[in-house]
């Protein structure tokens, strides 16, 4: 097994000569900023400070990020452990009292590799629904004719206004798999509007609190872009989805550890 680390993250993954993977990352996201380590990728944050360190096998990164609702310090290590397996760390330190929608460990694979996806017992097969298959479990899996790769979730750290999920999602020509921490007791609801123009930007809070106050309205938009896209030709273009936002403390930390094996 050999990688390829560039732009902050594991940008290829080669086993046998065979390039498994798209670009992996992290992300997580307030109400308005959104970032990722994939360049390019996030909006409305500014990083402070970046220190990276790589070799053939071993990949540290220290990322100090200003967010519009909070500032916190992201350490990442990511090691190869053997020919068929490698381990994946990252622990978040909130340096101010920060705001989250979630905090994820990504994994992209390419789906001429993998036609499927198991998790929670159920296997899926790509289709390009961009539907977010979600469960509160610790495994998920992919499938194909030369290749299986396994995804286990070894530890994770979060405080009880957030629980840890995973999902697989069949977008394009890949599978996006996430380790994703979730809020389950949040300090308030936003409808944000995803799309090329509002680059995913909140309604103002009033009218958010507003429009959830309205069960069908609420019922409509929770999640909306991650479980069932608009068939509404306009809908489709403003694309609103609300969601919970969770409020961490400075001083609280966020930890994921993930193992990835190959067969």
């Amino acid at each position: 097994m050999k990688w390829k680390i560039e732009n902050n993250c594991i940008s290829k993954l080669d086993v046998k000569g065979d390039n498994l993977i798209l670009p992996w990352g992290m992300e997580t996201a307030d109400s308005s900023a959104f970032f990722s380590l994939e360049d390019g990728v996030g909006y409305r944050y500014q990083m402070i400070s970046r220190e990276v360190d790589h070799t053939d096998q071993h990949y540290r990164g220290c990322y100090v990020v200003q967010m519009v609702e909070g500032k916190w310090k992201l350490n990442i290590e990511d090691k190869i452990l053997s020919e068929h397996s490698l381990h994946r760390t990252a622990k978040l330190l909130c340096l101010e009292d920060s705001h989250f929608m979630d905090f994820v460990m990504r994994f992209r694979f390419k789906k001429s590799y993998f036609p499927f996806a198991m998790i929670d017992g159920k296997k899926f097969q790509h289709a390009n629904t961009n539907i977010y298959y979600q469960y509160p479990v610790r495994e998920a899996s992919l499938e194909g004719e030369k290749y299986q790769i396994t995804l286990n979730v070894e530890e994770v750290q979060c405080p009880e206004s957030l629980s840890p999920y995973m999902y697989v999602r069949d977008h394009e020509d890949e599978w996006v798999v996430h380790a994703r921490m979730l809020p389950v007791n949040w300090d308030k609801e936003v409808v944000k509007l995803c799309n090329p123009w509002a680059k995913t930007r909140p309604l103002p809070q009033v009218l958010s609190n507003f429009l959830l106050a309205v069960p069908a309205i609420k019922k409509s938009l929770w999640y909306r872009g991650e479980k069932k896209p608009f068939t509404n030709r306009i809908m489709r273009r403003i694309n609103p989805l609300a969601c919970p936002i969770v409020k961490l403390k400075q001083g609280e930390e966020l930890l994921w550890k993930v193992k990835v094996e190959i067969q």
